[in-house]
């Protein structure tokens, strides 16, 4: 029986399928499966610093903005030059949101990577309003009849979820701006007992299974090629990176509390 030609076609599916005919390419560089995997092990990683003590969390915390920064920048560059696809988005933002969330200071101390890591998620949560009022619609999109985003169910990317999104977006950097306001200039002396930071990075631990699940269902949902091998150079680095500092905080946090009940039982 024919069928004529409408926006439902092009979803029509592979001979195997399994892909959309209307599958874009994604930018493994971005969020290939190592970055993404680097990113989730690095997520563990902040766990275990958190839990260590000050000093070994502070280290993580340096490591996590340069990583981070360095995404927002490719992101903001590809966006100004048309070179990234709207449904992208919202999983490198989301990645990102979470790694710069999970190392913010719960202590304000006036330092470069204090201050950088608050520019950042201002950064972040500023392009974040602009993406869901304006480069959603200008940004690149797939031919699709819908592109989808996971929101404990399988939910299209505009409509109320773009509204939701929206709100969200604004009352984010509100957020932001209002805390760099507030506590900004409040410098806390080197001593100063930062242990609420454990409390705030397991407050996130939540989070982690619900980015791995809107982003890994947000490439499946829309078919985005190229984005699911570690194959390559490009994934295989980051990804072994992050598993050796994973191992190197383990290694010192483990000889911290071992250190700790030596000196408890000489006392």
């Amino acid at each position: 029986m024919w069928t004529p030609p409408g926006a439902l076609e092009q979803r029509a599916l592979t001979p195997n399928n399994t892909l959309p005919l209307c599958a874009i390419k994604g930018n493994a560089d971005l969020y290939g499966l190592g970055i993404r995997l680097s990113i989730y092990v690095q997520y563990l990683t902040i766990l275990v610093a958190a839990v260590s003590g000050r000093r070994l969390y502070s280290k993580i915390r340096t490591a996590v903005l340069i990583y981070a920064v360095a995404i927002l920048i490719v992101v903001f560059r590809n966006s100004i030059s048309g070179k990234i696809n709207a449904l992208e988005v919202p999983i490198i933002q989301l990645l990102v949101l979470v790694q710069l969330s999970a190392v913010l200071p719960t202590v304000w101390v006036i330092s470069p990577v204090g201050w950088l890591i608050y520019l950042a998620l201002a950064a972040n949560s500023a392009y974040f309003v602009w993406y869901w009022f304006r480069g959603l619609d200008k940004l690149m999109k797939s031919h699709c009849a819908d592109e989808y985003a996971w929101f404990f169910a399988k939910v299209s990317l505009y409509h109320w979820y773009r509204t939701f999104n929206k709100v969200f977006a604004c009352f984010g950097i509100i957020g932001v701006l209002y805390q760099i306001g507030t506590v900004g200039g409040i410098a806390a002396a080197d001593d100063v007992d930062q242990t609420n930071h454990v409390g705030n990075v397991w407050g996130l631990l939540p989070t982690i299974p619900f980015t791995i699940a809107a982003c890994e269902m947000a490439i499946k949902w829309n078919g985005i090629t190229g984005v699911n091998s570690i194959d390559s150079t490009g994934q295989l680095i980051p990804l072994v990176l992050s598993i050796g500092q994973l191992l190197h905080f383990l290694y010192r946090g483990v000889r911290r509390v071992v250190n700790d009940e030596d000196d408890n039982s000489l006392a």
